[in-house]
């Protein structure tokens, strides 16, 4: 049997289409398929088929369409698991799954052949995802990020073409994505850039005229300072465009200085790639574009293999920091990547590959095999480059993990000691490291020690520009700083200097760091409905996925509770522990247990709360996180003074 999501809803089962009406059982077979192979809990699928305010009937009438499904589709195919219902299907049953499978095929392809399996993908699309179909809550979110999946393949596809020189051929095509989605500046960039290599420039100044009359008009607000950026480079002929298209154009400085790179076309090659890293981490991401796509086409025409597959290396970590692809999808990029390198015999790229790789591994909160990853990475590149670029690199990264995984605080401390006395640091120096070491000594309760490094690494981002960096992490680890030394106050200002600014540029990667930290540290302050307004104000603002989704939960939670809404805490906290509990962050799971505890603490279930307390508990002292022990040791005091003919679970002590 055959589902088909991208567009109405279809099942066919040997070519004959079956059909289920239009009632609650088309929606109850979606939100079943959303979540296939899963349990979906009983609750999540009545909120999906009635709302927010379920009849009375609707448990039993959920069972009746469940039984009238599996008559349709065949006993086995719906299965009862406690605390739901569980639909099994084949990856190539569902068009969805294929449509997946397709893009993740693209990815690992290049030029024409990338751009073919972009449009094989596309082309499983019927219409608008599910349009036909209804839901609630939850699950309808669901719907509208597969929709979003689609136009994000559809931007990719574009992009392909453009840097294939088909700029005239796909003008039309573009023309018809912008007036559909007039508020999607990616299409927009594209459409003025496909016009402007097709000799229109008029028509591409035109159409950013028209959609910022139209931005102005339905939201407000001007276009983003990338597409005014791009405005100003055609109206002085100098757009960025693929390599085929620049013959008649001048070139941009930055293409210049390439050009006039003293060397051969590899070294060239190798200057430009260069570059391209050093516009990256100062954040210019556009330069930094630019300069690894001309380093690209000198590789390949120098047949400069190893500069090239450095260049797609550098060119997918940008597309991942920038949110174009997940972390999925950006990991199983890496794994044949590094398997390539290996086989070129190329220390240095196997270096940058398994520190690329070792840092999704800790982001997914595997940091022990990131740490595995990052050591291997180190040996590679000590072998390569001695003590130079980009073996600093990665020992920052090393060190930049010791604060949130499972290496205890006195461990983690001297590791970070020995990674600054290995090599002569020059500036701006291993930012990432400071910061570690600022979270450290702070979790050690010396707050004067972690403050200087914090600020240390604050200074650094700040002098070289570094504001990315500062934004996402750097920035809400001084905070972190600040709340272990317990001036609330002090983190609220950093992080809303922070969360300003990217309000400010609406960075959506930075928004989705920053705005929970501040949230949670607002929430502390009693400030419940500040928290909340944060976290609203920022939502729809966020990349998808969110990369932090647990700590949105957290701070969503914090907030609740402290507003007194404990019953709506509650899913949250059970959901940033559901998050958290996984992974090896160590800090981040003993925050969550600790936030759950309160809840059910505040809800009357105190033996529940006692265990969280505990548990908690056990994660400061495994980590060796004093301020965190104490705090999580009067957590389980409160809970005893709540139940005091109760015993309450205890812990060995640090």
């Amino acid at each position: 049997m055959d589902f088909l999501l991208l567009g109405p809803l279809e099942l066919r089962r040997r070519g004959a289409t079956i059909d289920l009406g239009r009632g609650k059982r088309r929606a109850l077979l979606v939100a079943l398929l959303l979540r296939r192979n899963e349990v979906v809990p009983t609750g999540l699928l009545v909120e999906a088929l009635w709302g927010d305010e379920p009849p009375t009937a609707a448990h039993a009438s959920l069972l009746n369409h469940v039984s009238r499904l599996r008559g349709e589709l065949g006993e086995r195919t719906i299965d009862t698991r406690p605390p739901g219902y569980l639909i099994r299907t084949d990856p190539e049953s569902v068009d969805a799954d294929r449509f997946e499978r397709l893009l993740g095929e693209a990815h690992g392809l290049r030029g024409a052949k990338r751009a073919a399996r972009l449009r094989s993908a596309l082309a499983l699309w019927r219409g608008e995802a599910l349009a036909d179909v209804t839901l609630h809550g939850e699950l309808a979110g669901e719907i509208e990020a597969l929709e979003e999946r689609r136009l994000h393949a559809v931007e990719q596809l574009f992009e392909q073409e453009l840097e294939l020189g088909r700029h005239a051929e796909v003008a039309a095509e573009l023309e018809n994505a912008v007036a559909r989605y007039p508020l999607r500046e990616r299409f927009l960039e594209q459409l003025m850039i496909a016009l402007y290599a097709s000799g229109r420039q008029t028509e591409a100044l035109a159409a950013f005229d028209v959609a910022r009359r139209r931005m102005r008009k339905d939201l407000g607000l001007d276009p983003g300072e990338r597409l005014k950026r791009l405005q100003r480079a055609i109206l002085v002929h100098e757009a960025p465009m693929s390599k085929r298209a620049r013959q008649d154009v001048p070139l941009t400085v930055l293409q210049r200085v390439i050009e006039h790179a003293p060397g051969s076309y590899a070294e060239r090659a190798d200057f430009a790639y260069r570059l391209g890293i050093a516009f990256r981490s100062l954040g210019e991401v556009e330069y930094a574009r630019e300069a690894l796509l001309e380093a690209r086409d000198i590789a390949v025409r120098a047949d400069a293999v190893r500069v090239e597959l450095r260049v797609e290396l550098a060119l997918a970590t940008q597309d991942h920091s920038d949110g174009a692809v997940t972390p999925q999808e950006y990991r199983a990029w890496l794994e044949p990547a590094v398997a390539e390198f290996r086989k070129l015999g190329d220390e240095q790229g196997l270096a940058l590959a398994l520190l690329a790789l070792g840092s999704v591994r800790c982001a997914q909160g595997e940091v022990a095999v990131g740490l595995e990853l990052f050591h291997e990475a180190a040996e590679h590149a000590l072998q390569a480059v001695g003590t130079s670029w980009p073996t600093g690199l990665i020992l920052a990264a090393e060190g930049g993990t010791l604060h949130f995984g499972p290496t205890p605080v006195g461990i983690a401390i001297a590791r970070c000691n020995e990674i600054l006395e290995t090599i002569p640091w020059g500036a701006p120096g291993p930012i990432g490291v400071y910061s570690s070491l600022g979270v450290l000594h702070a979790m050690a309760g010396d707050a004067g020690v972690g403050r200087q490094f914090a600020a240390r690494a604050v200074a650094a981002c700040e002098e070289y520009g570094m504001q990315t960096l500062l934004a996402r992490t750097i920035g809400p680890w001084a905070a972190a700083v600040e709340e272990l030394a317990g001036d609330l106050d002090a983190a609220k200002t950093i992080l809303s200097r922070i969360y300003e600014a990217a309000s400010a540029t609406g960075n959506p990667t930075s928004l989705a760091f920053t705005a929970p930290s501040l949230a949670r540290v607002a929430a502390a302050l009693g400030r419940a409905d500040d928290a909340l307004a944060i976290l609203d104000a920022a939502r729809d603002r966020l990349p998808n996925p969110n990369p932090d989704e647990g700590a949105w939960a957290l701070a969503q939670g914090s907030a609740l509770l402290q507003r007194g809404d404990a019953e709506e805490a509650l899913s949250f906290a059970k959901r940033a522990v559901e998050l958290a509990e996984h992974t090896d962050w160590l800090p981040e799971r003993a925050a969550t247990l600790e936030l759950l505890g309160e809840v059910l603490l505040a809800a009357g279930r105190s033996h529940d709360a006692a265990s969280a307390a505990a548990e908690a508990l056990k994660l400061h002292e495994r980590k060796e996180n004093i301020i965190g022990g104490t705090r999580a040791r009067a957590l389980l005091e409160r809970v005893s003074a709540a139940r005091p003919h109760a015993s309450t679970p205890k812990s060995s002590g640090v």
